[in-house]
Formats: C-alpha cells, sequence, structure tokens
C-alpha cells in the first residue's frame, strides 16, 4: 500500500507518516530504490497502536522507550495505567458536562427573565413545577436587607452535602423563606434550590439527614413571581412590588414566600449586586 493510501487509511498526514518513520516509530515494510514507502495492513496495527497512545497524552518518545524495551509486561501496564487515565478524565469531562448543564439552563433562565435590567424588573403569574429544597433550620438572618454574612456557615454546610447528591446540584441557587409577620417579612429558614428532576442517592440523603438538614418540597402551582435585580439591601423593594400586585389582582397566597438567588456565583464585586426571584403560591 502506498504512503498516500496509508495516509488516507489512517486519517493522517503523509508529514506524520515521514516523522514517525524517521523516529522509528512506524516503519513502512519496505522502501524502494526510487524512496517510495509501502506499507501493509501490519504496519496500520502499529500506527493505531501509537496513535490511541499519543490521544491519550502520551509523548512520542514515552511510547518509543516502552516499545524500544521489547517488555510485553511493561507494555501491557503502560496501557492499562493510559486506560484508567483515560476514563478518569471521561469522569472529569461528564461531571463538567453536567455544571456546565446547568449554568447554561440558569443564565438562560436569568436572560428570559430580563434580568439585565435593574430593580424591580418584573412581576407576573407563573405557572411552576414541584422543585426539591434542601433546608437548614431556623434562618439567621431575619429582615430583607440584614447582614448577609450570617448565611454563609449554614448555606457551605448545605453546599458541602450537594457533593453527595450530584455535580448539578453543586451550583443549586441559595434561597430564603419568609412569612409576613405584623405587617413585615420576616426569614423562617435557608435552602438551596435543588436542579429541577433531579433524583437523590440514597448514601445523600442520608448524608443529610446526620448533617441534621432535611429534603423538602416547593410544591408546584401557580405563583406570582417578583424578578429583581439590585443590591442586596434593597431586596425589600420586591416583597412590596409582590404585595401591591397581590392587592391589586385581589388574589389569596400561600405562604412562604420564597426568595432565590437567580445566579450567585455572579452577584459579587463592589456592588453586592443580588439578582433573585420572590414567588409566592397562590392559593386554591
Amino acid at each position: 500500500m502506498k504512503s498516500g493510501e496509508f495516509a488516507k487509511l489512517c486519517d493522517t498526514s503523509k508529514d506524520t507518516l515521514i516523522h514517525y518513520d524517521q523516529i522509528g516509530l512506524v516503519k513502512p515494510s519496505s522502501k524502494k530504490a526510487n524512496g517510495y514507502r509501502d506499507y501493509t495492513m501490519d504496519d496500520y496495527g502499529v500506527f493505531v497502536t501509537i496513535r490511541a497512545l499519543v490521544d491519550a497524552g502520551m509523548s512520542l518518545a514515552e511510547i518509543k522507550e516502552r516499545c524500544d524495551k521489547d517488555d510485553l509486561l511493561l507494555f501491557h501496564n503502560t496501557v492499562k495505567e493510559t486506560q484508567e487515565a483515560i476514563l478518569q478524565r471521561i469522569r472529569e469531562l461528564e461531571r463538567s458536562k453536567e455544571l456546565l448543564a446547568e449554568i447554561a439552563r440558569q443564565s438562560e433562565k436569568a436572560v428570559q427573565d430580563g434580568l439585565e435590567a435593574e430593580g424591580v424588573v418584573d412581576v407576573r403569574v407563573k405557572h411552576l413545577p414541584e422543585r426539591l429544597l434542601l433546608v437548614d433550620g431556623p434562618a439567621q438572618v431575619k429582615h430583607p436587607g440584614d447582614s448577609f454574612e450570617l448565611l454563609w456557615p449554614a448555606l457551605g454546610k448545605a453546599m458541602m452535602l450537594t457533593k453527595s447528591i450530584g455535580p448539578a446540584a453543586q451550583l443549586s441557587p441559595y434561597g430564603l423563606t419568609a412569612n409576613f409577620v405584623d405587617g413585615k417579612p420576616l426569614y423562617q429558614s435557608s435552602y438551596l434550590l435543588l436542579p429541577q428532576g433531579i433524583e437523590i442517592p440514597e448514601d445523600a440523603l442520608e448524608e443529610v439527614s446526620r448533617n441534621e438538614f432535611k429534603i423538602d418540597t416547593k410544591p408546584e402551582g401557580d405563583y406570582v413571581v417578583v424578578i429583581f435585580n439590585e443590591e442586596w439591601p434593597e431586596v425589600g423593594k420586591a416583597y412590596k412590588a409582590a404585595r401591591r400586585f397581590v392587592q391589586r389582582e385581589n388574589l389569596i397566597l400561600e405562604e412562604p414566600y420564597y426568595e432565590t438567588a437567580s445566579l450567585w456565583f455572579l452577584d459579587h464585586g463592589e456592588k453586592d449586586r443580588f439578582r433573585c426571584t420572590l414567588s409566592i403560591r397562590i392559593a386554591g
């Protein structure tokens, strides 16, 4: 088989074949007096093996060193180690794939919600699906605009627990439930809003229980939804907007209010930007 045909079979270039020949990795079965190289299917097997090792991350020098030793056990161990490295990389890429899918979902939703704008962006009625919540005990902050630093210990512990639930769960938005007491919103508990449709492994449920957290449900239904984008101390505006909308539309609500961060991994900087949705289920 001429070098051009062999290069096409191997999905490579003639220059690569020449280079492999020069360093002694894939030598053609024969060379004619005019310099033309002829290859056989045995050469194809050698090339495919070497390309697999190269694609797995081994250098040509490493491959040649092992091949030159003509040690079958060493070669076998090299292949097995390389195979395990690939499998580990695949696992890492699968994890990255899940994380990126969740980031894309959250950012797409933020764009659809119009969170490029500031203030109370929108108030609407929207049907929301059932969602699972990873819930901590009583919230350490009490009112909208209080020091958010008090929340981090509990939320940090909750985020550690999400590692056992799954990659996408590690980006679960944090939130707070609130009830109105004496005409003002009072926070009740903090939570992480788990990805829609997620199935929680049994060992993760046990870990959640051991750490005195619980899995709760935000029920499916029609909700009054407020889209908010401003600094954290101003979040009380979202509650006022919700109350005005409810009174104008003559709606009856079922507490609690769910105040959920939209893009918490981007909400940082000098102004402490806080993008969130406030949702309250409509009774009936």
